[in-house]
């Protein structure tokens, strides 16, 4: 299988390389795309990537930046992480791509984007808390979907990435089981 990690706005770190090390371990290729073309960057907080993040590229050009490396690479799966996971909820809807499921943790602008409807099986994990919405409400708005699986995570926003102030070990554990499921 073909992976595309679309990345968080902290981009390429030891997240994403350890998540792509484990899906290569188990013989899948993995493709990633990020906010700043290939370059680590080494933020030292949210505040930071996020100034970085917006600065670079912001919401909807990251949308079209991961749109664009889904039409040529034509991943099978789609992991998406933050801003990376809004993009890729906004791409579960689109039909036409080669895609055969998204997984989406913690996508927080899927407050503007809720109307949506999945075309293809689609993951979402949310995170316990988010400052911008209602958790409980959007997992309730959104479970009528039938393409639709609504996780709701007992962790913060992040937890996948220890550059996250909510990253958490064993929460990375049980999220690589939502992707390896």
């Amino acid at each position: 299988m073909i992976y595309l990690i679309i990345t968080d706005i902290f981009g390429l770190c030891e997240a994403t390389d350890r998540l792509t090390e484990q899906l290569e371990c188990l013989g899948h290729q993995v493709e990633v795309c990020d906010p700043y073309q290939g370059d680590y960057r080494n933020m030292l907080n949210a505040d930071e990537a996020y100034h970085a993040f917006v600065s670079c590229l912001g919401h909807e050009a990251f949308y079209q930046k991961s749109f664009a490396y889904v039409k040529a690479l034509k991943p099978d799966v789609v992991l998406g992480f933050s801003a990376g996971a809004s993009a890729a909820w906004r791409l579960s809807a689109q039909d036409g791509l080669s895609l055969s499921q998204v997984i989406c943790f913690y996508p927080s602008q899927i407050r503007h984007f809720s109307e949506l409807v999945p075309s293809i099986p689609c993951r979402l994990i949310l995170p316990n808390f988010e400052t911008s919405f209602d958790v409980e409400a959007m997992a309730n708005r959104l479970t009528k979907h039938s393409q639709l699986e609504v996780i709701k995570s007992e962790y913060g926003h992040g937890f996948m990435n220890p550059k996250s102030e909510h990253y958490d070990e064993q929460a990375q554990v049980s999220g690589f089981a939502y992707i390896d499921n």
